[in-house]
């Protein structure tokens, strides 16, 4: 592996620099999206800084919460020095959704600029992480031998690159939300438009639980039959199924509420059905009485 390359004499970590190339691209998309929906390109650019302070918070954090056994072994630079995606998402949700609220953003549109920018900027993230040589695979035939100083177990033995096949994965997922949203399809973007995040969200867990089976590394915290990250997935899944069956169920509600005559409707209905009474016996009636 190749965790620092050499750029102008100076050592550089190929995980930050992944990262970077992540969210330079991702924060151009994002804001060129916001530009062509009307929004200051600044608006963007500053949601997604105070998005990135919660993605610093809640990764650490939750980094910490999953080691929380090595409390007094490790020192707190350990304790909080690595990070979890699953809390680095979350942390910079809440972060983004504070502020959009608190600036009276359009909601809405910025989820589904957001739900565009988080796969792109994580696929290059996990590139970072292959040839970094951390979240590595299971050891296997096809697969490839890691040599890491730093993490001497992702050694010895070849190991599937799941890091590539996550990457792979999360790229596609950018592709399939955007042709979702620009495809010329009226009906299904007005389906869509304002869920995407959810719809990331979902398609993210499925990979994530599905994927964690070919990770070799147990630093990621092992519960039981699944590991942190899959337990997450499954109680994201879990939330955003009850979430859409509470909406469905709104909707059938306001659909049948729609279906009953609003009250004038109904007085002009009664009235003309009165008059029609009234003028038939009068039509039936013999000629001269």
């Amino acid at each position: 592996m190749y965790p620092y390359i050499e750029i102008l004499g100076r050592e550089i970590p190929t995980y930050g620099l992944f990262s970077l190339v992540g969210i330079l691209l991702g924060g151009w998309f994002a804001e060129h999206q916001a530009t062509k929906h009307g929004e200051h390109p600044f608006y963007m650019i500053e949601t997604l800084c105070v998005a990135a302070v919660g993605v610093l918070i809640g990764g650490h954090l939750l980094y910490a919460i999953t080691n929380f056994r090595f409390i007094g072994k490790w020192s707190l630079f350990e304790l909080f020095g690595g990070s979890v995606f699953y809390g680095g998402l979350f942390g910079g949700l809440a972060a983004g959704w504070w502020w959009v609220r608190r600036k009276g953003y359009r909601m809405n549109l910025y989820s589904d600029i957001i739900a565009m920018f988080m796969p792109l900027f994580h696929g290059f993230g996990r590139i970072g992480c292959f040839f970094g040589g951390c979240c590595f695979g299971i050891p296997s035939r096809f697969g490839i031998l890691y040599h890491s100083p730093h993490i001497p177990e992702s050694e010895v033995v070849t190991r599937f690159p799941v890091q590539l096949l996550e990457s792979g994965l999360l790229f596609l997922l950018f592709v399939g939300i955007y042709l979702i949203l620009y495809r010329p399809n009226g009906r299904l973007q007005q389906k869509v438009r304002g869920h995407l995040l959810e719809i990331y969200l979902a398609t993210y867990a499925v990979i994530r639980f599905l994927d964690e089976f070919l990770r070799g590394d147990r630093i990621r915290g092992i519960w039981g039959p699944f590991s942190t990250s899959q337990w997450i997935s499954l109680t994201l899944l879990l939330v955003l199924t009850i979430r859409l069956l509470i909406r469905r169920g709104r909707t059938a509600s306001d659909q049948a509420a729609d279906s009953v005559s609003d009250p004038d409707q109904a007085a002009d209905s009664g009235l003309a059905d009165t008059i029609l009474e009234n003028i038939q016996p009068i039509k039936n009636r013999p000629d001269g009485q």
